[in-house]
C-alpha cells in the first residue's frame, strides 16, 4: 500500500492511495482518493473529517466501489499524540460470475471505530492504527514525511 498526502490549505488535505496484490493468479488493484479536514484550529484536541472514495478492481470476477467517512479526536496524554475516531464504510459490489450461492451485487454499510498514535522520527512520522467493527480487526501503519 502506498498513501499520500498533500497539504492544500492550513486546514484541508488531498489524500490518496493505491494498492496492488496477488490473489491466487490474479492481481487485485485498489485505489482510495478523498478529502481531510481539520474542522477545529487549536494547539490540542482537534476535530478532522476524512472522506475516502476507494475502488477494487480485479480478480476478474469482482468490482468494489465504496466510500469511507470518519471523524478523528486528535488529544493527548502524558504527552503522548492520540486519535479516536469512528465511522462508517459504505460499499456496492458487482460480481461477474454466476453462482447460485453468491449474488451477483452485494452492498451494505459496515460503521467501525478506530484508535492511534503519531511516533516522531526524525523527519518520518510512523502512525499506528487500529480500527475495529463488530466483525473485523484491521491494523495498519502508515508512515509520512513532510516536504519542507
Amino acid at each position: 500500500n502506498f498513501a499520500g498526502n498533500l497539504l492544500i490549505t492550513d486546514n484541508l488535505l488531498l489524500k490518496g492511495n493505491i494498492s496492488i496484490f496477488n490473489y491466487g493468479h490474479d492481481v487485485v488493484n485498489s485505489f482510495a482518493y478523498g478529502l481531510g479536514l481539520k474542522l477545529t484550529n487549536k494547539d490540542t484536541s482537534n476535530w478532522n473529517a476524512i472522506l475516502l472514495f476507494s475502488n477494487l478492481t480485479g480478480p476478474k470476477d469482482i468490482n468494489l466501489k465504496a466510500v469511507d467517512v470518519n471523524i478523528i479526536y486528535n488529544f493527548a496524554i502524558y504527552s503522548i499524540p492520540l486519535f479516536a475516531g469512528f465511522g462508517i464504510n459504505s460499499y456496492k459490489s458487482k460480481i461477474f460470475f454466476d453462482d447460485e450461492l453468491v449474488p451477483n451485487n452485494i452492498d451494505g454499510n459496515a460503521s467501525h471505530v478506530l484508535f492511534g498514535t503519531y511516533i516522531n522520527a526524525g523527519k518520518l512520522t510512523f502512525v499506528p492504527i487500529m480500527q475495529l467493527n463488530s466483525d473485523v480487526i484491521v491494523l495498519n501503519i502508515e508512515f509520512s514525511r513532510a516536504f519542507r
